[in-house]
Order: structure tokens, then sequence, then C-alpha cells
């Protein structure tokens, strides 16, 4: 009987977090169930995805920062 996988499974494979048995069992269903090759597809193609996003701060974000080092900065020099 082949085992019924969810995608934090399959995420766990992409990044080699299983064991050898759960491994073989996953690689078993994939030559089986053309879904959950679908599935597995779509998950690398996401990582691949999430791979190119560079995250920057927001505008606020790097505004706060530049107040609190202005203040630190006067607060050296006051003291």
């Amino acid at each position: 009987m082949i085992k019924t996988f969810t995608p934090d499974d399959l995420l766990r494979y992409l990044y080699k977090d299983t064991s050898t048995e759960e491994t073989q069992e996953i690689e078993k269903a994939l030559r089986l169930d053309i879904r959950l090759q679908d599935q597995l597809e779509q998950l690398k193609a996401d990582i691949e995805l999430l791979d190119t996003l560079v995250p920057e701060p927001s505008e606020s974000c790097l505004n706060h920062i530049m107040d609190y080092a202005r203040a630190m900065n006067l607060r050296a020099y006051c003291n």
C-alpha cells in the first residue's frame, strides 16, 4: 500500500530531510502518481522563484533605522 504524502513531506524530501525509508517510499509513490509528480515539480519551481527574490526593507523601516542612528549619534555627542 502506498502512503499519502503531504506537501510538507515533499519539501522535506527536496531538502533531504527524510529518512532512507521515507525517501524510498516517496520515490516509489512518485513513480506511480502523476499528481504527486506535479506537486513536486511545482514545489521545485516555487523554491527556484524564492531563491531569486532579494528581500529589501521597506522605506519606513529604513527611516526608523536612520532615525535611531541619528538619535544615538546625538546622544554620543551630548555625553
